[in-house]
């Protein structure tokens, strides 16, 4: 008879691993494999002599001193089953009563104690390393100040733009109060290992309903980083060709070390064969993510189209027009605008909070127009899009780094059936031009166009569906 049960623990539970397993086996279960899967399948067994010894693997480790220390555990009558979260699971070979490898338990704690110190090193280098990489060409070429004020306009407007940024700040206060119980759990557990140790000369075996609980921890955190880079390859599918050319590439490089490590590797590197074809699964799933992105960036709801005509000498007249033109936008045929346009660009995307339209057409002498329509996830944030929309328009509305609107002051337009109605108008040397910032609910959208759009504010209505 054969199971699979639940099997992922943290490193700070290797000897509470140990004794579980030794509890299955007096049960009559006998742990077969291990895969990347969160599971370890069982066999019933008729051995009693069975046991169990579970050691950390050491932050770094040459392939010559893991295949010397995987010889020594054979040699002493030790079977590797797999590696799991930096613990590697030893069970004793049939008819053989195996002598154990670590009989100092001073040793065995100064070395989890260095193995822990190590991780937590290495793991804030990298970060720091990371946010180095990230930041640094910016900050030397912009200054302490642009830098700041950068992030503070990306989390303004990213959270209810971006998936990625909506995951970070919703997931943010979570990760600091996991990190805030580590910390706590780790003084605590620190504290009791030593008192333990003087006692007993070894390290103690973690209670199960505390390695239920570090699990629980370590499987949000893994959880996390899941769902965000599921929310990177979102915003990537929302970018087009481009974006999703670099998660595309990320999940193959990610699936081509794990066919390399699965396939390539001999067993004397460490790897057995329930985690080879663990690995395989992974690297099966990380294919089916690039499918399933190429899907979305073909069929699914998010596109991006442009259509350039820069020569001038004809006009950019998009045929994906006819695609998109159910969707909440206004467009110049529209309003009944004629415009000599060299560049048509729509992209549509989301976040948690919101998904938004976004649509332009800029002409060569008689101004551009826009669209930007967000669908909320409720009036709040509808009521602070429409805030920021108003912002951005008496400040300028922006399109890029050249084309930019002159400030407009924007006025508050009563009777119109709406829950919000902006509208602003001015003149400059190509003529008229005007913005209209709606809401109605939890929708909400901004139209600017070389024009007195409140004469057509029922078509603008219709069009965006409020």
């Amino acid at each position: 008879m054969k199971k699979r049960k639940f099997f992922y623990f943290t490193t700070r539970d290797f000897k509470g691993v140990q004794r579980y397993l030794e509890e299955l086996a007096a049960q009559g279960w006998e742990l077969m494999e291990l895969d990347r899967f969160l599971t370890g399948r069982f066999e019933e067994t008729r051995r009693t002599e069975l046991s169990y010894y579970v050691d950390l693997v050491p932050y770094r480790e040459s392939d010559e001193e893991k295949r010397d220390y995987l010889r020594l555990c054979e040699d002493a009558g030790w079977e590797l089953v797999g590696v799991m979260n930096g613990m590697r699971i030893f069970k004793s070979m049939p008819c053989r009563h195996p002598v154990p490898v670590q009989t100092d338990g001073e040793i065995e704690a100064g070395r989890f104690r260095r193995y822990n110190r190590q991780r937590l090193v290495w793991g804030a280098v990298s970060l720091l390393l990371v946010l180095v990489l990230s930041f640094l060409p910016a900050l030397a070429m912009y200054g302490p100040a642009w830098l700041a004020e950068g992030v503070a306009e990306t989390v303004q407007d990213g959270w209810y733009q971006s998936w990625m940024v909506s995951v970070l700040l919703v997931a943010f206060p979570l990760l600091l109060a996991g990190f805030a119980l580590r910390l706590i759990d780790l003084a605590a557990v620190t504290v009791w290992d030593r008192r333990h140790l003087r006692r007993t000369g070894r390290l103690p075996a973690i209670p199960r309903w505390l390695m239920g609980v570090h699990s629980g921890g370590s499987l949000a955190w893994l959880l996390f980083w899941v769902v965000l880079f599921l929310s990177v390859g979102l915003d990537g599918v929302g970018d087009g060709f481009d974006g999703l050319f670099r998660i595309g590439l990320m999940l193959l490089i990610w699936c081509g070390v794990l066919l390399y490590q699965a396939l390539l590797l001999d067993e004397e590197k460490g790897y057995t064969p329930g985690q080879k074809k663990g690995m395989l699964k992974v690297a099966g799933g990380c294919v089916l993510c690039v499918i399933v992105l190429c899907l979305l960036a073909w069929l699914g709801p998010w596109h991006s189209y442009q259509t350039s005509d820069w020569t001038g000498d004809g006009a950019a007249n998009p045929s994906w027009q006819l695609e998109v033109r159910e969707e909440p936008i206004v467009m110049g045929s529209d309003l009944g605008l004629t415009l000599d346009t060299y560049l048509t660009r729509y992209e549509n995307g989301g976040s948690i909070f919101a998904l938004w339209w976004s649509y332009e057409e800029h002409g060569w002498e008689d101004g551009f127009l826009t669209t930007l329509s967000y669908r909320c996830l409720n009036e709040g944030v509808a009521r602070y899009v429409t805030g920021r929309l108003a912002e951005q328009t008496e400040a300028g509305l922006r399109l890029n780094d050249i084309l930019a609107q002159p400030v407009l002051e924007l006025e508050a337009v009563a009777g119109t059936g709406l829950d919000e109605c902006w509208y602003g108008v001015g003149e400059d040397e190509r003529g008229v031009y005007s913005t209209l910032i709606l809401r109605q609910g939890s929708r909400t959208a901004l139209v600017s166009a070389p024009m007195e759009l409140l004469d057509h504010l029922d078509t603008v209505r219709q069009e965006l569906g409020l």
